[in-house]
């Protein structure tokens, strides 16, 4: 039930559910069953792993790294390779986000070299991606496109729907960085499709983003803003806050393109604000969007706005014919 929860974006129930596994029992009747498989190193492993994955969504990445390195404890203890491949591949992934590659390389390679030693063509695809994925943070656009049809190709084979979804948003990306915006629009669309089928909201919430990316850039601004929306209102109910506030950026960027800038003003602040509680480089970036939107804005006005969102944070100086840029894609 914590997997089902965790797939719909429900992360509170789906910590519920993991933490309950090392709950003891509160009474007799239940010694003999729920504390054998509360005891179970198998299922305790695999706990602490989804409860990583549940610290990662939320971006706390120090409490993620414990987490799985306690599941990889538990998994070398049992001798569960397939296990350990799993685990090495998800520190591989806070390896990445950290921006330590050769660390991120190393641990893939890992997990790789497992999956093909037991014949799991599954745990092989998953790995190909995130091969993949570190080469697209390098710009090895080349070389992750193929990383991610080598794992499409073998998802296709399983007959695995929900993970094709995950390789075709991933070949969108680097469709789209290439400026191929119909052929990434269409693989976003076949991704986002195979999610509501099966209700992923997070993958949902990401394809809806960058079809809304892809609308911009083309300026069909009312389709992009319907898309932003969407994806703002998944992330809020989510509350994955750095697709919240890409989102509100993005929405921003475009009102301050169509000269609207109060609303302009009112979507970077709730997004600089939240950039900042993230420690993300993009809190920047906002504040320079917020500093040329005020240069356009009565004194007043503006005061009045950054007061009631922004409190007492201080203030950006107006940056001087400073070209405002998309932000970077959710993944």
């Amino acid at each position: 039930m914590g997997i089902v929860a965790q797939w719909e974006g429900d992360y509170e129930q789906a910590q519920r559910l993991f933490l309950k596994i090392f709950e003891q029992p509160s009474n007799q009747r239940e010694q003999g069953t729920i504390l054998e498989e509360r005891e179970n190193p198998f299922l305790q492993g695999f706990a602490l792993h989804e409860l990583g994955h549940i610290a990662l969504a939320h971006r706390d990445y120090e409490e993620a790294h414990r987490l799985y390195q306690q599941s990889l404890e538990i998994e070398d203890k049992l001798g569960n390779q397939r296990g350990q491949a799993l685990v090495l591949h998800s520190l591989g992934n806070i390896a990445l986000s950290h921006g330590d590659y050769e660390e991120a390389h190393r641990l893939y390679q890992q997990s790789l070299g497992i999956f093909e030693q037991l014949g799991d063509k599954r745990g092989r695809a998953i790995s190909l991606g995130e091969l993949g994925n570190l080469a697209c943070s390098q710009r090895k656009y080349e070389e992750a496109r193929d990383l991610y049809q080598q794992s499409l190709d073998i998802l296709e084979q399983l007959g695995d729907k929900r993970g094709q979804a995950g390789s075709l948003y991933q070949l969108g990306t680097i469709a789209q960085v290439q400026g191929e915006y119909g052929k990434a629009r269409d693989l976003y669309q076949q991704s986002l499709t195979i999610d509501e089928r099966f209700g992923n909201q997070s993958g949902r919430a990401g394809s809806l983003y960058q079809l809304g990316m892809i609308a911009y850039s083309q300026r069909k601004y009312e389709e992009a803003r319907d898309l932003y929306q969407q994806s703002l209102d998944i992330f809020g109910r989510l509350g994955e806050q750095r697709g919240r506030a890409s989102a509100l950026l993005q929405l921003g960027v475009l009102a301050y393109e169509q000269g609207n800038f109060e609303k302009a003003v009112i979507y970077t602040i709730q997004a600089s604000i939240l950039f900042d509680a993230l420690q993300s480089p993009y809190h920047a970036h906002a504040q320079r969007i917020i500093a040329r939107i005020r240069s356009h804005m009565d004194e007043e006005t503006f005061m009045t706005q950054w007061r009631t969102l922004a409190g007492d944070r201080p203030l950006v100086a107006v940056v001087e014919q400073e070209e405002i840029e998309n932000t970077e894609g959710v993944s």
